[in-house]
């Protein structure tokens, strides 16, 4: 499927690196995710989603402990990865909406994608 169709797509799209580094969000993600609407690009997901864990240690997403057993990580690694694999799971997402913290249920999809000779993964995020 070309890039462009999969971005208007009505659920939430992110173009990530190895490392869960925005690339880009279509606009489905920004509504959906109001942390996304100021999101700077090449922050890691955890960090522009506002993850509790992303502030646990001074690196960040991808550096607390708690980030080892991290659903997204997890399957961006395996669509980057050498098994290059098309990941979905039912995941919860604990996230900060300013001083509280609220938990979200959603399904997560994640495949690679070659974009102008690089190794992306596109991460789509849906409802149960």
């Amino acid at each position: 499927m070309e890039l462009n169709a999969y971005l208007r797509a009505p659920v939430p799209i992110l173009l990530v690196d190895g490392d869960v580094r925005i690339l880009y969000c279509n606009d489905t993600a920004k509504k959906w995710f109001s942390a996304l609407e100021q999101a700077t690009y090449l922050e890691r997901g955890g960090e522009a989603l506002h993850c509790v864990h992303s502030t646990d240690v001074p690196g960040g997403c991808g550096k607390a402990p708690a980030c080892l057993n991290c659903s997204i990580r997890a399957a961006v690694a395996s669509a980057a990865g050498n098994a290059k694999s098309t990941v979905s799971q039912r995941v919860t997402l604990q996230l900060r909406d300013g001083d509280k913290e609220t938990e979200r249920e959603v399904v997560i999809s994640a495949s690679p994608f070659s974009l102008e000779g690089s190794d992306v993964v596109i991460l789509m995020i849906s409802l149960p």
